[in-house]
């Protein structure tokens, strides 16, 4: 939408993201993350634990995990944490 400073959150982000506007928040999932089959509850994140794998989290429980870059899940790009 015109602005150039979007990035990955880190997974630290994320996990916050969750609690706040994602399943684990008070209101629910307001963020509107993905929720309805496992591959779509993985969401990327930046933090790197080596360089072939990453961490992800599961926008469905708040559960972090680390899987090969190779697979295929969402991102929520930010601008502002």
């Amino acid at each position: 939408q015109g602005y150039g400073d979007w990035f990955l959150p880190s997974k630290d982000e994320l996990i916050e993201m969750y609690n706040t506007i994602g399943n684990g928040s008070p209101e629910g999932n307001v963020g509107g993350f993905e929720t309805d089959v496992f591959e779509n509850d993985l969401y990327w994140s930046s933090s790197e634990l080596s360089y072939n794998y990453a961490w992800v989290v599961n926008f469905d429980n708040g559960g972090t995990i680390y899987y090969d870059k190779y697979n295929t899940y969402r991102v929520r790009v930010i601008r502002a944490f």
